[in-house]
């Protein structure tokens, strides 16, 4: 099962499964649709994720945290050049006006 979608740039679109894999699809020019595995696990626990482009990844969890991730290489494809930056997170607290 998919859990947040985001997208990277045109025709890419990233999202992690239940399972914890972070997945990437990509669509060509005659518009097929390809798959690939970036990461392995670790990304179950995002609720929402969305991505200004250029390799960056923000992720949300239900219970308000927040991270932030880097792709060093986000156009090679592999996914191993994703690490965490924001280890220790931030809690979002909402507030009714």
């Amino acid at each position: 099962m998919l859990k947040a979608l985001t997208s990277t740039g045109d025709d890419r679109l990233p999202v992690n499964a239940a399972d914890g894999r972070l997945l990437e699809y990509r669509i060509d020019e005659a518009g097929d649709w390809t798959g690939r595995q970036l990461v392995a696990s670790g990304w179950s626990g995002f609720d929402k994720r969305v991505s200004p482009n250029g390799g960056l990844y923000y992720g949300a969890t239900s219970a308000g945290g927040m991270y932030w991730y880097q792709d060093l290489n986000p156009d090679g494809g592999l996914g191993n050049g994703i690490t965490l930056t924001d280890a220790g997170g931030v809690t979002v607290h909402l507030r009714s006006p």
